[in-house]
């Protein structure tokens, strides 16, 4: 039954990241394709709800980001506010073209009376934050005039990571 799924998709999702590892860039509908994937298996194990809001218009095969940089913080945002918690939680994951930049908010919110005295999007001994920091700091350095910036904010019930993508939209993308 369910833990068949549950193997079946992880075996897919993992396949597909090791043969891609090695891939520096990605397109934006193939990342929110592997964003989807992880959430769904997560969804069998936490039970929370997903939405994600894209412009109808964006041409997101068109857009070029660093391979896997939302994962780390999809993964967090579930782990430290979903996890062992089954109350309506959900995770929400918007894309706004703001003039030439891309703007990318993924927000936990927790319905749990405490869920947020734990670690969201915060550092930890793990190594995703630190990593995506550190692809950030690479991109920049080789990409100057498309700068990548990502704010961590906690707020009451509700952790929110955005991630401002400078000069990453043109006429032509959307």
């Amino acid at each position: 039954g369910e833990v068949k799924i549950y193997v079946a998709k992880l075996a897919l999702f993992l396949q597909d990241a090791f043969a891609n590892r090695a891939q520096v860039y990605i397109n934006l509908e193939r990342e929110m394709a592997k964003i989807r994937d992880f959430v769904s298996i997560q969804q069998l194990r936490f039970g929370f709800d997903f939405k994600e809001d894209l412009p109808e218009n964006l041409q997101a095969a068109n857009i070029d980001l660093p391979n896997g940089l939302f994962q780390p913080l999809v993964e967090n945002a579930i782990k430290y506010n979903f996890s062992g918690l089954h109350n309506q939680n959900s995770m929400h994951i918007n894309l706004v073209v703001d003039g030439s930049n891309l703007l990318i908010k993924i927000t936990g919110i927790c319905h749990s009376p405490g869920c947020l005295e734990q670690r969201a999007f915060r550092h930890s001994t793990g190594f995703g934050l630190t990593w995506v920091d550190k692809r950030i700091a690479i991109h920049n350095k080789m990409n100057p005039s498309k700068k990548i910036t990502l704010k961590l904010l906690l707020g009451t019930h509700q952790s929110e990571a955005l991630f401002t993508c400078y000069n990453h939209i043109n006429e032509t993308y959307v």
